[in-house]
């Protein structure tokens, strides 16, 4: 990924769970669309996180951290995350890409006091 240089220069990243209404970001950031990088996180929508790393807003599920270790697998590099933040939306449902398509994971969500 060419989001690896960043990660591993400032040790920390964030992971956007995107929700069903934000189908047209996940294409962006899946290369789908040939925006260059820059202008993904030009647009709007971004708020810097708690350890200042660029979250989504909007998305069911922002996952905050640092990175504790990057192992070589094959050809991939796994990233090892000490979360340090979670935020979660009460609204929105899931979005999965499955057999070249995107679609919504309508679900229920029981908050518990």
């Amino acid at each position: 990924s060419a989001m690896n240089p960043v990660f591993q220069g400032n040790g920390k990243l964030c992971i956007n769970v995107l929700n069903h209404e934000q189908e047209e970001m996940a294409r962006h950031f899946a290369g789908m669309t040939g925006m260059t990088m820059d202008d993904r996180f030009g647009l709007s929508g971004w708020q810097k996180g708690a350890l200042g790393q660029p979250v989504l807003k909007g998305a069911l599920a922002s996952l905050e951290g640092e990175i504790s270790q990057v192992q070589t697998i094959g050809s991939h590099l796994v990233y090892l995350v000490e979360i340090r933040n979670i935020t979660l939306s009460q609204q929105g449902h899931g979005l999965i890409y499955f057999k070249r398509r995107f679609h919504p994971v309508m679900m229920e969500m029981d908050v518990v006091a």
